[in-house]
């Protein structure tokens, strides 16, 4: 009968350890759920910093070359475009 009893005892512990440990499995899951949904904010948000501070400063670039192409085109040098330069040059 005593064996009984602490098989008993021991099936009723691992249950309530198994239980304890599903929990902290839950709540495990929940925190690296809640981790990797701020870490895609926070990536989107870098991202979306990263690629405009990289526009802006293709954006100033082009402005220079505009401005240089400009003034070279517009001084009294005797240097010449060719057609096809001066036919995309939108700035």
């Amino acid at each position: 009968m005593q064996g009984l009893s602490f098989q008993f005892k021991l099936s009723f512990q691992l249950s309530q350890q198994v239980e304890t440990l599903n929990d902290k499995i839950t709540c495990s899951n929940a925190d690296l759920k809640a981790d990797i949904e701020r870490w895609h904010k926070t990536k989107r948000k870098d991202f979306r910093r990263i690629f405009m501070a990289m526009a802006d400063r293709q954006i100033q670039y082009y402005q220079k070359v505009c401005e240089g192409v400009g003034e070279i085109y517009n001084t009294d040098t005797h240097i010449h475009f060719p057609a096809e330069l001066l036919i995309y040059h939108t700035c």
